[in-house]
């Protein structure tokens, strides 16, 4: 189909569309939505690197502690006692399980 200007008008056909529709869509986000995904993403890197050596990981799911789960939470007492619940079961040394819920809870503040 042409138009008076010369310029073309292109109807696709099936297998075009087809074609299209299998094409993966991706999001761009802004520049403050990225940097609170990554924001996120350092903070759950943290968790998994440091729970590993802190906790025998054969006993204890580490998805366990869910970020969402405790920023859910009403305050940061509240975070504490669960956090102090979950680690006293799986973790042998207290004095460490406690530093790491200091840096867990001081990092979740950021969030």
């Amino acid at each position: 189909l042409e138009m008076e200007s010369g310029r073309k008008i292109r109807f696709s056909n099936r297998q075009d569309y087809e074609k299209e529709r299998g094409r993966v869509l991706t999001m761009k986000y802004g520049k403050q939505q990225m940097m609170l995904i990554r924001k996120r993403l350092r903070v759950e890197m943290w968790l998994l690197e440091n729970l590993e050596p802190l906790c025998d990981l054969e006993k204890f799911d580490e998805a366990m502690i869910e970020l969402d789960f405790l920023l859910d939470m009403e305050d940061e007492a509240q975070r504490r006692k669960w956090l102090q619940e979950q680690l006293q079961l799986h973790c042998s040394d207290k004095a460490k399980a406690e530093a790491f819920i200091e840096e867990l809870l001081e990092k979740l503040k950021t969030l």
